[in-house]
């Protein structure tokens, strides 16, 4: 859970509008570790379990700056940014979905979005989402995961037309040190 965490606040960083240059990401995910760990040291330095627990941290620390730095590689190799333009980030979007008169209660949809963007060629709204996974999640999968299909629903509910979803995209960053032995590939984007 913190590594996911940590990684949306770090990528939400560069996916803003006028963000960090994405370059940058390897320096912004060292400093929310070096807060955690101060953190850390801070709450539990003094209990019998730090030991165990600073191991732990720093093992996932370790694997996090691996995962960020290939991360820019690859986005930079393959041109998985280009084309599109930040519009909107770590977004907190509310529509009323059922209002009953008769119980006097409204029921609110709420999300959250990592990323809005359009694409450039056509104008097109998307949005995207950071997911940290094992392996990678397969297209039917995701066809059948009711989170994009909720985040569709909530954002016609609540957005002027021309702001209006045409899309959306996950994307995947494994979580892999990437060792001599880990197999490719360890990021991947699905429409």
């Amino acid at each position: 859970l913190a590594i996911g965490s940590r990684e949306h606040e770090a990528l939400a960083q560069v996916y803003t509008p006028g963000g960090l240059p994405l370059t940058e990401l390897p320096t912004i995910i060292s400093n929310l570790l070096e807060d955690d760990r101060l953190l850390l040291d801070e709450r539990f330095g003094a209990t019998a379990r730090y030991p165990e627990l600073k191991k732990k941290f720093e093992s996932e620390a370790e694997l996090q700056k691996i995962m960020l730095e290939g991360y820019v590689e690859w986005v930079q190799e393959t041109g998985a940014d280009a084309g599109y333009e930040v519009i909107g980030a770590e977004e907190i979007v509310e529509a009323p979905f059922y209002d009953s008169w008769l119980f006097k209660t409204v029921v609110h949809l709420i999300g959250r979005l990592d990323v809005r963007l359009r694409r450039l060629s056509d104008g097109r709204i998307l949005f995207i989402d950071h997911k940290t996974v094992v392996s990678f999640i397969k297209i039917g999968e995701l066809r059948r995961n009711p989170q994009m299909k909720m985040y569709r629903l909530l954002l016609q509910l609540s957005t002027p037309g021309e702001l209006q979803p045409g899309g959306a995209i996950y994307s995947q960053l494994r979580k892999v040190k990437r060792t001599m032995r880990a197999t490719p590939p360890f990021y991947h984007r699905e429409p």
